[in-house]
C-alpha cells in the first residue's frame, strides 16, 4: 500500500477479537510488513482477559495509527461484527477476523479499487468465480451467474462495503444479531440493481477454518440462523438462491432435493446421537424454508422418529470408521 494522502483514508480496517493474542499478533505483523504501518488501523477487543492489550501496545510504538478500543463487556461475536461500524468513519467499512492468512497479492488494485469509490462492495477473492475477478458487476447479475455470492460476502475478513450502505441497516442488523451474519442484513434489504460490486483479481486473503471449538454446535443451528436471515430478503426467487446457497456450500454446486434431504438427515440424526435438542431448529428451517421443506421435513420425521440409543451407535460408528472423535463438543464462548 502506498503512503497515506493528506485526503481521508478510504478504509480504516477494525480488527475484531477475544482471547486470541497469538493470532492478533499474526495479524497485525503481516499488515505492518505489508505495508500498514502508515495508515489508520482499529483493534476492537471484545473484553479478552489474555494479553491481548499487551500485544497492540507493543506494535504501536512503531505503529502510530493503530488504535485500541476495548469492550467493557464480552458483547457476543455478531455484536462485535456490528460494534466495529462505530469505531471507524472511513468511506468504506473493513471488518477483520485475527484467525486468516494474509497474502496482499491484489495490495495495489485493492488501493486503486478503494481510491476510485466505485464499488459499493469489494470482494477480496474467498469464494468469488474466475470469470467474475477484476471487473464491476451489478449484484442482481453476480447472483445469475454465481452459485454462491451471498456465502462469498458473509466473510467478514474477505469484504469491504460502502459505510453508506450498511449504517441506514444498522438498526435491523441489531434486531437479528441472534442469527448468524448481522453484517449482511444490508445486502439482503437493498436492492440488488443498485449495488454495484467489484472482485479483486487475485486474492488478498484465504480463509483458514478454524479448529477450535465454533459458536453453533451442529449444522442445523447455523442452518436455522441462515434461514431467519433469509426473511429479510422480499424477492422470493433470491431468498430462494440464498437458502439454497448454505447446501451449495456445504455439498457442491450440483446440490438436489434429495441430495439436501439426505444431508440433513445425516446432520439431524448426528446431533441426536449426540443428545443435542435439534427439533426446533427443524420447526424454524420448516417454517422459513419456502422451497425446502420437503427435504426438511424428511430429515425431521427421521430425527423424530429414529430412538437415541439407535442415533448414538450410528454416530459411534460412523465416526469411527472415519477416524474422528466421539466426544461430544462444547458450545464456545465468544471469539470476536
Amino acid at each position: 500500500m502506498s503512503s497515506r494522502s493528506s485526503k481521508q483514508q478510504p478504509v480504516e480496517p477494525v480488527l475484531i477479537t477475544f482471547n486470541r493474542a497469538e493470532k492478533v499478533h499474526a495479524t497485525l505483523s503481516a499488515f505492518f510488513k505489508a505495508g500498514w504501518a502508515d495508515r489508520t488501523f482499529h483493534v476492537l477487543d471484545n473484553a479478552s482477559t489474555d494479553n491481548t492489550a499487551d500485544v497492540i501496545k507493543a506494535f504501536q510504538d512503531n505503529w502510530p495509527g493503530l488504535h485500541y478500543h476495548r469492550n467493557s463487556y464480552n458483547i457476543g461475536g455478531n455484536a462485535n461484527i456490528l460494534r466495529s461500524l462505530e469505531i471507524a468513519t472511513s468511506p468504506y467499512h473493513w471488518v477483520i477476523g485475527d484467525d486468516d492468512e494474509w497474502i496482499f497479492e491484489s495490495a495495489d488494485e485493492l488501493e486503486d479499487i478503494l481510491n476510485a469509490g466505485k464499488a459499493d462492495v469489494i470482494r477480496l477473492g474467498w469464494l468469488a468465480k474466475e470469470y467474475s475477478r477484476g471487473c464491476y458487476i451489478l449484484l442482481s447479475d453476480l447472483l445469475d451467474s454465481e452459485p454462491l455470492v451471498f456465502a462469498s460476502t458473509s466473510m467478514i475478513s474477505a469484504t469491504i462495503i460502502r459505510r453508506s450502505k450498511i449504517t441506514p441497516s444498522l438498526p435491523l442488523a441489531y434486531h437479528h444479531v441472534a442469527y448468524a451474519y448481522p453484517q449482511l442484513v444490508s445486502l439482503l434489504t437493498e436492492d440488488p440493481a443498485n449495488v454495484t460490486v467489484y472482485t479483486l483479481a487475485d486474492n488478498y486473503m484465504v480463509h483458514i477454518p478454524s479448529s477450535e471449538i465454533g459458536y453453533f454446535i451442529g449444522d442445523l443451528e447455523w442452518y436455522a440462523c441462515w434461514f431467519s436471515m433469509g426473511k429479510l430478503i422480499k424477492n422470493q426467487h433470491l431468498r430462494f438462491k440464498f437458502l439454497r446457497e448454505i447446501f451449495v456450500l456445504m455439498r457442491g454446486e450440483n446440490v438436489s432435493r434429495l441430495t439436501i434431504a439426505i444431508w440433513l438427515t445425516k446432520v439431524a440424526l448426528n446431533a441426536k446421537g449426540m443428545n443435542m435438542a435439534q427439533g426446533s431448529f427443524l420447526l424454524r428451517m420448516l417454517g422459513e424454508g419456502k422451497g425446502y421443506r420437503l427435504p426438511i421435513f424428511v430429515a425431521g420425521l427421521a430425527y423424530c422418529l429414529t430412538p437415541f440409543p439407535l442415533a448414538r451407535f450410528l454416530r459411534k460408528t460412523v465416526r469411527q470408521l472415519a477416524g474422528k472423535s466421539t466426544e461430544i463438543p462444547s458450545r464456545a464462548e465468544s471469539r470476536l
